[in-house]
């Protein structure tokens, strides 16, 4: 079962339109009602509400991105368990496209575009790697350029199945299992 634009989550996030959707869940322009803003807003679907693996996995990418503090890196502003158990993130609104969406449109893009935009990204990665965060899914659709009245910025989206490195952390793969998308998964 889907949501649907105008539906209010947790009493303070009206959905105003979709602006994406994936086997785990859609992504919404929302307005936070309580600070009158714009924002993203993530949820999981409604249907894998019963899969611990799954409710465990997308909380812990909202833990692991909201603890990140780069420009480069998407911010996270809440996170919950809506009236009905429905889970959710909520984001900053990004407005542009992805790298791939930019790749695909005019296909090779300038290296020294390419040098000035990625290496601030870098910086993000190193901040989270300092974390102890490994993003695991690192590719053009997971890198946002977003157009803001002021600024061009390319951000690090969908920290979904990233690993946290500390001993602390539970583990929530198992030996053997690959993730990532093969085409940018290291050897």
């Amino acid at each position: 079962m889907s949501f649907k634009v105008g539906e209010l989550i947790s009493e303070r996030y009206e959905l105003r339109s979709e602006l994406g959707r994936g086997g785990f869940g859609q992504i919404f322009r929302a307005l936070d009602v309580s600070l009158k803003r714009e924002v993203a807003l993530k949820v999981l679907h409604k249907e894998l509400n019963n899969d611990t693996s799954v409710l465990d996995r997308f909380m812990r990418e909202a833990q692991v991105a909201a603890s990140l503090k780069h420009p480069h890196s998407l911010r996270i502003f809440d996170y919950g368990q809506g009236g009905e158990g429905e889970l959710y993130i909520v984001s900053e609104l990004l407005e542009g496209e992805t790298l791939a969406s930019k790749i695909a449109r005019e296909g090779a893009l300038d290296p020294g575009w390419l040098i000035e935009q990625l290496a601030p990204v870098c910086l993000a990665l190193e901040e989270a790697h300092a974390a102890q965060v490994i993003h695991r899914d690192l590719k053009p659709e997971n890198l946002f350029i977003h157009r803001g009245s002021l600024e061009e910025r390319v951000v690090v989206i969908d920290f979904g199945i990233s690993k946290l490195l500390t001993p602390s952390s539970a583990e929530l793969t198992q030996t053997g299992e690959l993730f990532g998308t093969p085409r940018y998964i290291s050897p």
